[in-house]
């Protein structure tokens, strides 16, 4: 968990990370979600694979294959931890 100002909160604050990085995390240390599962990933639109294909192609396809999603009610949790309210807690 950063709190620091001087600490980068996203590896896309780091220089040229766009170009090799893909970001994961998830609500479970953010907003104390232990035990429901609910994360995100955020893949550049400009990362590709060697042969110039878009990575989030492929990542997308393997995440919707191998997995259902979270529930409404989770999803909905985390929207809450988003929003001004939960932001500030």
């Amino acid at each position: 968990f950063i709190r620091s100002p001087d600490v980068p909160k996203s590896i896309f604050e780091v220089e040229g990370a766009r170009d090799v990085a893909i970001e994961v995390n998830s609500f479970s240390k953010y907003a104390g979600f232990t035990g429901v599962r609910l994360g995100w990933v955020v893949i550049p639109s400009g990362l590709t694979f060697s042969d110039g294909t878009p990575v989030k192609q492929d990542f997308n396809r393997v995440m919707t294959t191998a997995f259902n999603g979270a529930s409404n009610i989770v999803q909905n949790g985390g929207l809450a931890c988003l929003d001004d309210e939960g932001m500030s807690e």
